[in-house]
């Protein structure tokens, strides 16, 4: 034991030093609570700055971001498509995104959508047009990934109508 050198020594009683040793031990394991109680209170702080962070970046960012669930509703869609489409925020979340496709490009976006949650494939510079609340078309770049484990598409998409009107305005484009 380790309080043996005192008690042969008469130094203390056996009771005194087992005192000692719970006290010694007591003392180790607060300095020990306290050492992680303060490790893990940094990294609380460290997970909310964080989620401040990504919660502040999807509030600023002007691309287009969203999540989608499998039925095509939009769940989750940062500020900026209400600022490119015109429509509220909850406009947009309550219906279902083909109903802001233009018409013409409905199968084509059908298909990709359909690829991403069945295939589990990703889209890549994939484009369609979408309606603006004045009636207007706005054509949209998307890049997107699914998560086959919940569902969920998460995209982000670029608003490139004044690229694509230079384009189809080209003297190449129309040959």
């Amino acid at each position: 034991m380790v309080t043996d050198g005192g008690e042969r020594q008469g130094l203390y009683s056996e009771e005194i030093g087992l005192t000692i040793m719970v006290a010694f031990e007591a003392v180790i394991l607060v300095a020990v609570g306290a050492w992680t109680t303060s490790r893990v209170q940094r990294l609380e702080e460290e997970r909310a700055e964080a989620r401040r962070d990504r919660d502040r970046f999807f509030e600023l960012t002007a691309d287009l971001v969203c999540v989608t669930d499998a039925e095509g509703r939009m769940i989750l869609a940062s500020p900026s498509w209400q600022e490119t489409l015109g429509f509220p925020l909850s406009e947009i979340t309550s219906r279902h995104y083909m109903e802001f496709v233009h018409p013409d490009d409905r199968e084509a976006t059908l298909a990709e959508f359909a690829a991403e949650i069945e295939a589990g494939r990703s889209a890549r510079a994939f484009q369609n047009r979408y309606r603006r609340a004045d009636g207007t078309y706005r054509w949209l770049e998307w890049n997107s990934k699914p998560d086959p484990v919940s569902g969920r598409v998460y995209a982000v998409a670029r608003d490139v109508t004044n690229r694509k009107q230079a384009e189809l305005n080209s003297p190449a484009w129309r040959r």
